[in-house]
């Protein structure tokens, strides 16, 4: 059930925007969209009462899901996700120059810069500099995540703001600024660079900048993802020196998917459905009807286990990341997911301890289960590891060496009920996060209702494990990875 979204992206421009001398002392700034046209009917709405939830489809095709909480009193959380990803860029070809091979590929990150437009841009009636001026008055903070090409907004702020915001995300959706001079659009370099990042504008030759995450664990992590699928080009990954996307692969991304593609809305919080439900109705209800995505290209999947060695001049050549990725299957029950995700808890203390005891220095591995926001069986345990580089590929190897052995051993009933309760008692704080409620559950509830029943075994899931189903999951660690990537720094040392 959990993963992380790998590609996090908070917007600079709207930190910057809420510093404390941000605040512009010219005349207030009234909001100029308040009708979007008639609003739509309500054609479904369904209550799951062990889970607080209500699953609402309007008649123009948007689906929301509230769940109202008052672990945040005063508080609302809203995320919306375009649900398309690396699979439907079959037809979005773009220029990329990879070392001396300049070839036509098509490309995830076209996304990801669609919606800055959309989000960071202009509308017909405000600039971006008023439209973040209004946030900053109602204290709403907005945050821009892209996960393999699935464009995902969040929003947080006073309950009180809840009904701008549903009308601010209409009017980004209904009304963009995407052409003419007075909107440039922009693209971000991912920068390693403590003076955060760079934003570069538009070039007449079209929008380059250089796919550089912004920390070597994301880094390594995307080089493992592209290593296990094959090196799939709708994957970003080490060696693309610099990509060249015209404004029009990027606008007419925008026009002919997020504009038009299904929306999924979840909102948590200090919140009164039936209200929220007819306030989203007359907003989010009153967009053009949504339309199915095109047809899929070849799903991104696992192919065989590889082993890569790169290097990256973002980070000091004094430190090296591994990353690897252990393939899941795509039906794992709740309770299977539970107990792999016990092993993975048990084999990381395990690489602690023994790290500990070889080099008075321990390693301190991070897992997860990272499943892909859209294509579900695009899934993996992943561990990532940091070390002084010249011992990056022999403590790789002998962390291999531990994960195989522990899938042949098992686990024993001591440290099985050690981490067991640890995992279960982080479980319990899940459920009463609603930033975890938003991001696990609410925004797929509709297109994908597995998540439902995960929620809701959540903790029975933990309850119900033994030593021997752990022992059983932990098998899943043998050699057979579907990638192992040790990503190199190339910087030399600033002195």
């Amino acid at each position: 059930m959990h993963r992380r979204s790998f590609l996090l992206l908070i917007l600079a421009t709207a930190s910057a925007a809420f510093s404390p001398g941000s605040q512009s002392k010219t005349a207030p700034i009234v909001f100029k969209y308040e009708d979007f046209g008639p609003p739509a009917e309500v054609v479904s709405r369904e209550r799951i009462d062990d889970l607080n939830l209500t699953l609402v489809t309007y008649s123009n095709g948007v689906h929301l899901t509230f769940r109202p909480s008052a672990s945040e009193p005063g508080v609302f959380r809203l995320r919306l996700v375009f649900p398309v990803n690396g699979s439907h860029v079959r037809n979005t070809a773009t220029r990329v120059a990879i070392d001396s091979d300049t070839r036509l590929v098509p490309n995830p990150f076209v996304a990801k810069e669609a919606a800055e437009i959309l989000f960071l841009g202009n509308l017909r009636r405000h600039s971006h500099e008023e439209i973040h001026a209004l946030l900053v008055k109602r204290q709403i903070e907005p945050e821009i995540s892209v996960d393999n090409g699935t464009p995902q907004l969040t929003l947080k702020g006073p309950a009180a703001g809840l009904p701008f915001a549903l009308r601010l995300v209409t009017a980004w959706l209904s009304d963009p600024l995407t052409e003419g001079p007075e909107q440039p659009p922009l693209v971000t370099a991912w920068l390693s660079d403590p003076t955060g990042p760079e934003r570069i504008p538009l070039d007449p030759s079209g929008l380059k900048f250089r796919l550089l995450p912004m920390n070597p664990a994301r880094l390594c992590v995307l080089q493992a993802l592209s290593e296990a699928a094959g090196r799939d080009s709708r994957l970003g990954r080490i060696g693309a020196a610099r990509t060249y996307i015209t404004a029009s692969d990027i606008t007419d991304w925008l026009d002919q998917h997020l504009l038009r593609c299904p929306l999924e809305v979840g909102i948590a919080g200090d919140i009164d459905i039936d209200d929220v439900v007819k306030d989203a109705a007359r907003n989010l209800g009153a967009l053009a009807k949504r339309v199915p995505l095109p047809p899929q290209a070849p799903l991104i999947g696992p192919k065989k286990a590889t082993r890569a060695q790169a290097t990256s001049n973002t980070f000091p050549e004094t430190l090296s990341m591994s990353c690897l990725l252990w393939p899941l299957n795509k039906n794992e029950t709740p309770k299977e997911t539970a107990a792999i995700t016990v092993a993975s808890a048990i084999l990381r203390d395990a690489l602690v301890r023994i790290t500990t005891d070889a080099f008075k220095k321990p390693i301190d591995p991070q897992t997860w289960i990272h499943r892909d926001a859209v294509q579900r069986d695009f899934g993996f345990v992943v561990m990532v590891n940091s070390f002084a580089s010249p011992v990056a590929g022999p403590l790789t190897d002998a962390i291999l060496r531990t994960a195989v052995k522990f899938a042949d051993v098992g686990v024993s009933e001591a440290d099985f009920n050690r981490v067991r309760a640890n995992v279960r008692q982080r479980r319990v704080t899940e459920l009463t996060d609603n930033k975890w409620w938003l991001e696990n559950v609410l925004w797929a509830a509709h297109t994908h209702p597995q998540v439902i029943e995960e929620a809701r075994e959540h903790v029975s899931a933990i309850d119900a494990l033994t030593a021997t189903d752990v022992s059983t999951a932990a098998k899943l660690f043998t050699p057979k990875l579907a990638a192992a990537v040790i990503l190199t720094g190339g910087m030399a040392d600033r002195k």
